[in-house]
């Protein structure tokens, strides 16, 4: 890095001591080796702390000092009903912090409920859904392989197994 970049870099995080481990041991590696960059960083360390001597401490008025014990006595003093504990209490248990998302995954999961239950009970209103053509599907599955064992071919006889048997 040129000694402009690092100066910029010292005035805006290194002083702070918010800058990266990684990036601090690149700037005190520089400082080392450039006597300018080290009487720069010297001088702002100077700077920087005579301003804050400088500032002085503010002291609030009478007034707000006053307002903020009322606030502390006056929430000391009430105390929450039983109802506002046991909502309080809920609010936290049913907190939902996206709405939508909450709501799409109910409709989906309703969705999924009602299809779900539709297949198991439609009599036969899809090919093989219902309780009997799961029965026949079975059957036909079990001939074909009582019938191919017989032949000494074990197999369903499917275009695959001829074309790989």
């Amino acid at each position: 890095m040129k000694c402009k970049e690092i100066q910029d870099l010292i005035l805006s995080d290194y002083l702070d001591g918010e800058m990266g481990e990684k990036e601090s041991a690149h700037i005190d590696e520089h400082i080392a080796g450039c006597q300018d960059c080290k009487k720069f960083c010297v001088d702002a360390k100077a700077v920087s702390a005579e301003l804050f001597e400088a500032a002085g401490r503010v002291e609030p008025g009478e007034y707000i000092w006053q307002r903020i014990k009322e606030k502390i006595v006056a929430e000391k003093a009430k105390s929450p009903t039983f109802a506002e504990t046991i909502f309080e209490k809920l609010r936290y248990v049913f907190y939902i912090p996206r709405p939508a998302f909450a709501i799409a995954t109910i409709v989906t999961m309703l969705l999924i409920f009602g299809t779900v239950t539709r297949l198991i009970y439609s009599r036969g209103e899809l090919p093989g859904t219902g309780m009997t053509g799961q029965i026949e599907y079975f059957d036909y599955i079990a001939q074909g392989a009582a019938d191919s064992s017989a032949n000494g071919n074990a197999g369903f006889g499917t275009a695959v197994e001829r074309y790989f048997l």
